[in-house]
């Protein structure tokens, strides 16, 4: 067994760093864009009774996080909450609203991106 103390010491060590790391770069972060995101719609008026369903994921592709959000009394458009620390917006969010596919205009979507 004293053979191998060493090895688990090791391996236990990497485990360990990489649990610490995992936190630090993935669960910290999405934590950070779900408030922003919340506290965006907030601003916006949307009421927490409203939301069919929420998603939050990260973007790989522009970095950040995107949320999709599908609403009640607002069913045929999709709301995409883009979110990264860089954007000067409020709250470091970018919202894009979809119907079928294509972007809508900030008149003909009821709640809205802040300004």
């Amino acid at each position: 067994m004293k053979k191998y103390r060493n090895l688990w010491i090791t391996i236990g060590t990497i485990l360990v760093l990489s649990f610490i790391g995992y936190i630090f770069l993935f669960m910290i972060p999405k934590h950070n864009a779900n408030q922003a995101i919340e506290s965006y719609m907030q601003e916006q008026g949307v009421p927490e009774n409203q939301i069919v369903s929420k998603k939050i994921q990260k973007n790989w592709t522009i970095g950040g996080y995107t949320a999709l959000v599908k609403l009640k009394d607002d069913s045929k458009m999709d709301y995409e909450y883009n979110y990264d620390k860089k954007f000067k917006f409020p709250y470091k969010v970018y919202l894009i609203v979809y119907k079928d596919g294509s972007s809508e205009e900030d008149s003909e979507v009821k709640y809205p991106p802040l300004k």
